[in-house]
């Protein structure tokens, strides 16, 4: 993910132009965030995880990947999808503009 999708779609590549790959991998991306802040949520997971060690990279994936999650929110009337994974880079970004 790191070298590929987010360096490609960091370059403000519309989300209409993104070929299926690129979307599959996007989805198990938002996914993966959404499950690991489920677990830091529930205590499963030290809050450290995300909010610490993976700061940089949860932010930059978010900024990547929220206009995805948008679209399929709107899509799907489903206003909570992934929004552990928005709730979690918000607390980043938080973190990271206090230090």
């Amino acid at each position: 993910w790191r070298d590929g999708m987010q360096r490609r779609a960091s370059k403000d590549k519309p989300l209409s132009e993104w070929t299926k790959d690129e979307v599959a991998s996007a989805e198990r991306v938002c996914q993966s965030y959404n499950t690991v802040g489920i677990m830091v949520r529930e205590g499963m997971l030290p809050k450290a995880i995300l909010t610490k060690y993976g700061r940089s990279s949860l932010i930059r994936s978010w900024g990547v990947l929220r206009p995805l999650v948008e679209k399929y929110r709107e899509d799907r009337s489903d206003p909570e999808l992934w929004g552990e994974f928005e709730s979690q880079a918000k607390k980043a970004q938080s973190q990271q503009l206090g230090r």
